[in-house]
């Protein structure tokens, strides 16, 4: 089917309002993305045109420029496709980023962190982990993928290798990093470890309130607890530190026995 013939059927559909209809105009777009006698430009100008396009749209024509002569269209899509609201990529978008990957187009922060997000999104630790290892470049975003991604897979002591790797290789974390680490240090139920992560948020001068932390942790258990009213109550908040016994109550954890906690709180 010719340019031409394309350009017929996508006039009646906007003549019929059917250009309106999600699937119709995802077929359309489809068919001049990636059919024998595709044309990107072409069909790069109608998604364009589309007030909302939907994901499948947007990977059809990721797609086609991803098999075509010039697959670093393709990146500039996935970015395009970022900045537009109501449509986020999903595993279909990156299995053809991934392709470009292989490419060497792996100095491409957006399509790197874009990569390993997905893959540790869907449990694939061990090929994120290699993605990173391989890449030629990562920033805070690619160490925070991953630190998170080992702690949403309670693999505590793997999120917590790969933060001693970043602060090794003198990498300045974030507020997300230490939500990460304060939460493997729960998981691993060392009041210790937590005390040492709380000493260095203070020492290397992030702008950190522990209670910020600790209320954005995915998971808290008795030890995570126990360690947040510890330091209150070493701080001498004691009225904080009562509040959040109360909290913990209501939240069905059940406290454990910590007589210095008890006697500072009056419980």
């Amino acid at each position: 089917m010719t340019v031409y013939n394309v350009t017929k059927i996508q006039a009646q559909m906007i003549l019929t309002g059917l250009i309106l209809d999600e699937f119709a105009s995802s077929r359309l777009i489809s068919f001049c993305a990636i059919s024998e006698s595709r044309n990107l430009d072409y069909c790069i100008k109608i998604l364009n045109n589309l007030q909302n396009p939907n994901v499948f749209s947007w990977n059809a024509v990721i797609r086609g420029c991803v098999e075509s002569e010039d697959p670093q269209k393709g990146l500039v899509l996935y970015k395009r496709m970022l900045t537009r609201a109501g449509c986020r990529p999903d595993n279909y978008t990156y299995s053809f980023l991934f392709k470009v990957l292989k490419m060497g187009f792996d100095k491409d922060m957006y399509l790197y962190n874009g990569i390993i997000h997905m893959l540790v999104s869907v449990g694939e630790l061990g090929l994120a982990h290699k993605v990173f290892d391989d890449g030629c470049v990562r920033d805070l975003v690619s160490w925070n993928s991953l630190i998170n991604g080992y702690v949403r897979r309670r693999q505590a002591r793997e999120a917590m290798g790969i933060y001693q790797k970043m602060i090794t290789e003198q990498v300045k974390p974030d507020e997300v990093t230490m939500i990460g680490v304060v939460s493997a240090c729960a998981q691993l139920e060392s009041l210790e470890l937590g005390r040492e992560t709380h000493r260095y948020i203070e020492e290397s001068g992030l702008d950190l309130k522990i209670s910020l932390l600790f209320h954005a942790m995915p998971e808290k258990n008795v030890v995570a607890w126990n360690a947040i009213i510890g330091s209150y109550v070493q701080a001498n908040l004691n009225l904080e530190a009562l509040e959040l016994f109360r909290e913990m109550q209501l939240s069905n954890m059940k406290p454990d026995k910590i007589p210095s906690h008890e006697k500072a709180l009056n419980i």
